[in-house]
């Protein structure tokens, strides 16, 4: 747990993580990873506040039964009170893609049953957890575009078989914002679903300076021991 927080563009009140796991039946795992942020802002180099959320959140609970090849995965994540360059916006969560158990499901409800049978499966699907906003904003591929500043990705979702990652906020900025940019016109090219949703096999993880405001993951993996 972090509190009172303020230094190179970040501010938050309070951050805080748990995971937790348990042997719930015979040979069966679940683990449960949660985190949370309050009151946090992101500021320009003129310290001037261009991003506002009251709190956010995400959790991911995964099973997982020794017996099968397969662990079982729920998401779900939350934003109240979003704030960009004064404008109050409300983004809407894809609960349906939230709740897709397996890889398999995932990948079929952003690309279509035939995704499955064209060269199998993905090794990685990346996009946002967001479907919508409650008023229009400016975008580059599944990022906010915030004028003057950068990229900021909502909820993005990092899917493998085995392994569910989600961001709160990602920030992508200067340099970076441009190649992102540039990677994501790519990868539009590539696609044939909507790259606002989700990238498939997107290059990279995100690095090169990118800077990451909370983060869950859960891999499915029986606690050692």
């Amino acid at each position: 747990m972090a509190e009172n927080y303020n230094a190179n563009g970040f501010a938050f009140s309070r951050a805080e993580s748990r995971v937790v796991g348990a042997e719930v039946g015979n040979r069966i795992f679940t683990t449960y990873a949660e985190t949370f942020i309050t009151n946090f802002t992101a500021f320009d180099r003129f310290n001037f506040p261009r991003l506002r959320i009251a709190m956010m959140g995400a959790q991911v609970t995964s099973s997982r039964n020794l017996n099968s090849d397969e662990s079982l995965f729920q998401v779900r994540t939350s934003f109240y009170g979003v704030n960009i360059d004064g404008r109050d916006v409300e983004p809407f969560i894809d609960v349906d893609l939230c709740r897709t158990e397996t890889f398999g499901d995932a990948v079929k409800m952003l690309h279509g049953p035939r995704a499955l049978t064209r060269g199998g499966l993905p090794e990685t699907v990346r996009g946002t957890l967001v479907k919508d906003w409650s008023e229009k904003l400016p975008t580059v591929g599944p990022a906010i575009n915030i004028e003057n500043y950068g990229l900021v990705h909502f909820a993005e979702f990092i899917f493998k078989p085995g392994r569910r990652r989600v961001n709160l906020v990602r920030f992508s900025l200067g340099n970076d914002a441009f190649e992102e940019r540039e990677q994501i016109e790519r990868a539009r090219q590539r696609a044939t679903a909507k790259v606002r949703r989700a990238i498939v096999a997107l290059e990279g993880e995100g690095g090169g300076g990118n800077l990451i405001g909370g983060a869950v993951e859960g891999n499915g993996s029986p606690p050692d021991g």
